[in-house]
């Protein structure tokens, strides 16, 4: 879909006229000519009109980014969910076969590390990683002075937080935690992978330690954090994992076994999300 095309089509939805939809912005002429593709519109012009008529840009950007991306984006974004999906439902396989993939890409230096680190630890091979693939991940995080609002950082994040040493795990928890309690995080794409990383922030932990009675404390908000999310479909099966690791780690056994076969029975498992 054009920038014209989507203009048109959340008009109509808003209910709005030509002249009510382009305001003083420019003349109804011209915005004619934008909706029809046959003039061009600036940056400045059309970020007013999304902001005066409280248009979601995230929703703005998914209508017209097929149109726009360049196609090494879009097949960077295909072979990501791809892999995504066989590292999820754990078919060792076919992650291999989209990782070669995904290495035979001009650019993507993110993907290729996120998926090098996935594909390791589904084949219990994380030994193979590179010492100074670390240093390279603390590089890319230094890129973003703020990195916990930054889709890419978070991405990176979560798919690489099984080589983090606990102390720089709490240290990231803490700062995603922060922006929960500043109700920063209002847009459904961050919170999404916000969740993704508590529940693997929670899986590691439980992989690395055997008694629990001493927890640090942003585990406990972790778990917290997730018991209270309100009971939608969205956020049944991270509110089910929440309260699956709050059962574990009270010694809870036959309490947690049975909420993880729910989990199960949802067609899910207890691990790593991608």
């Amino acid at each position: 879909m054009t920038i014209g095309e989507a203009l048109k089509k959340i008009r109509s939805e808003l209910g709005l006229t030509q002249k009510e939809m382009c305001g003083d912005i420019m003349s109804r002429s011209y915005y004619a000519r934008v909706e029809s593709d046959k003039s061009y519109i600036s940056a400045n012009m059309l970020i007013q009109l999304l902001l005066i008529h409280k248009i979601d840009m995230n929703h703005f950007e998914k209508l017209v980014k097929k149109t726009y991306k360049p196609m090494y984006l879009v097949e960077e974004e295909v072979l990501d969910k791809k892999i995504g999906y066989a590292i999820n439902i754990r078919d060792i396989n076919r992650a291999e076969f989209y990782y070669d993939k995904i290495l035979q890409l001009p650019k993507a230096k993110l993907l290729k590390i996120r998926s090098t680190v996935m594909v390791a630890y589904l084949n219990n091979n994380l030994s193979r990683i590179d010492s100074s693939l670390k240093n390279v991940l603390m590089k890319e995080f230094h890129k973003t002075e703020k990195w916990s609002m930054n889709m890419q950082s978070l991405k990176l994040l979560e798919s690489t937080m099984i080589l983090w040493e606990e102390e720089r795990l709490d240290f990231f928890i803490n700062q995603l935690l922060s922006n929960i309690k500043k109700n920063n995080v209002n847009m459904d794409y961050l919170l999404k992978i916000y969740l993704n990383i508590f529940n693997n922030y929670l899986f590691i932990y439980k992989k690395r330690h055997t008694t629990f009675d001493d927890m640090a404390p942003q585990v406990k908000d972790v778990v917290n954090y997730l018991c209270q999310l309100p009971s939608i479909e969205k956020m049944s099966l991270y509110k089910l994992i929440g309260n699956y690791y709050k059962a574990f780690f009270n010694y809870k056994v036959a309490d947690s076994k049975e909420i993880e076969k729910i989990i199960n029975q949802c067609g899910y498992r207890l691990t790593l999300f991608y």
